[in-house]
């Protein structure tokens, strides 16, 4: 019996009962059934995972996850029901991606951008075919920052998390984003105005914006500090150098600030903390540790 003659509803009914291999199997070699695969639903998949081959390190992803891997000239799949390995960057090789891939959901999807304008845009047609409920950002330049800022108006109902480690050459451009579920900021060198940090006005900008937030030598005073202890239900963390502040905001928000020791201890001085001070004593909100 050929199963092309049976109607195409029966057809989906059989499909959505096919292991996921198999159905990457016929989405590859029978175009005649491609069609009615992708309509039958391409799969879920709780976690994945597009990075960059130079990025790439130990391997931490193990079962249930669908990885792509990105290198300069080859893109290579893994899952749990099989491997595609050095998918080459062509017309070709991305006509075959978007064949197995279309109409694939991830419940959370993780992209490590390179600098590379072209591997960029190869992405952006990869993840066109994807239904995303959470995206999250690994990011290392500038160039990498304004292409996430440009994936994330493509899925504007999308949810999330950016984490970026590195140099930017407009700090104030991280005022743009849209609020994050976690925003981790992280600057290796100074940025433009010749400051070693975010300045105060767009600390309070991110703050106000974003659900959990980590930041590196924001400049702050004492007194501006203080605004932030007036709405946070406690403080704590004091001993290693970072601050991690707990919001009374229905949210259930949280900031953490990683500063310079030297900052610290002005900011102690100023509320009357000294070297006397033993563990567990408080000053207002802050609680020493």
């Amino acid at each position: 019996m050929n199963i092309l003659s049976l109607p195409d509803l029966v057809i989906r009914e059989i499909l959505k009962r096919v292991e996921f291999k198999d159905r990457l199997g016929l989405r590859a070699t029978c175009r005649a059934l491609e069609k009615l695969v992708a309509e039958s639903n391409g799969g879920h998949f709780n976690n994945g995972r597009i990075f960059h081959l130079n990025s790439l390190k130990a391997n931490p992803y193990k079962s249930r996850r669908l990885k792509k891997k990105i290198g300069t000239s080859s893109l290579t799949v893994y899952s749990t029901h099989g491997t595609f390995t050095d998918i080459n960057l062509t017309v070709g090789g991305f006509q075959l991606l978007q064949r197995l891939f279309s109409r694939i959901s991830f419940g959370e999807l993780e992209i490590s951008l390179s600098d590379s304008i072209s591997i960029y845009m190869s992405i952006c047609e990869l993840l066109k075919k994807f239904s995303i409920r959470t995206l999250n950002f690994e990011l290392k330049s500038s160039i990498q920052f304004e292409m996430a800022l440009d994936i994330l108006k493509s899925f504007p109902d999308c949810k999330y998390r950016m984490h970026f480690y590195g140099v930017h050459s407009s700090i104030d451009k991280f005022g743009a984003l849209p609020p994050a579920e976690e925003l981790k900021l992280i600057f290796k060198h100074k940025n433009d105005q010749g400051s070693s940090g975010i300045p105060t006005h767009l600390f309070y900008a991110l703050l106000s914006s974003h659900r959990n937030l980590c930041i590196s030598d924001a400049i702050l005073n004492s007194r501006d500090f203080k605004k932030i202890l007036e709405v946070a239900s406690y403080c704590y963390d004091l001993s290693d150098f970072f601050i991690e502040i707990i919001s009374a905001d229905v949210r259930g928000r949280k900031v953490k600030l990683l500063l310079a020791p030297q900052t610290i201890a002005n900011w102690l001085r100023d509320y009357g903390i000294s070297t006397e001070v033993e563990e567990g004593d408080h000053y207002g909100e802050v609680r020493w540790t």
